[in-house]
């Protein structure tokens, strides 16, 4: 690589970064489970609450959700770690749960 490639995927990391960080995070209002695209649960964000659907433990705290435990053989839901922003979701694709944060003037989409 040239001097001049360094210095441009260097700038565009800098650019990158300072967009993600600049992105309005809202806090979330309501945290919603789906299973099988049909709302089973509901908890306000501020509140503590704890559902299961499905095996899949979904924990509200604190004013983030996130899944304390389920029967998935990758786990990947519980490492998706803990959510607090309005338009985050966790999903468990092999238990068909997702957990999705909600809020007034909620976003479809966010692009990065």
């Amino acid at each position: 690589m040239k001097k001049a490639d360094v210095l441009l995927v260097g700038v565009l990391l800098i650019a990158a970064a300072a967009l993600y960080l600049a992105a309005p995070r809202r806090p979330a209002a309501r945290v919603a489970v789906y299973h099988g695209g049909n709302l089973v649960w509901t908890c306000p964000a501020a509140e503590e609450g704890e559902c299961t659907v499905s095996g899949v433990r979904v924990v509200v705290s604190g004013g983030e959700a996130y899944v304390a435990q389920s029967p998935c053989p990758d786990g990947c839901c519980m490492a998706a770690g803990r959510i607090s922003a309005q338009g985050r979701s966790i999903v468990c694709l092999p238990m068909e749960v997702s957990v999705v944060l909600e809020g007034p003037g909620q976003l479809d989409a966010v692009v990065y």
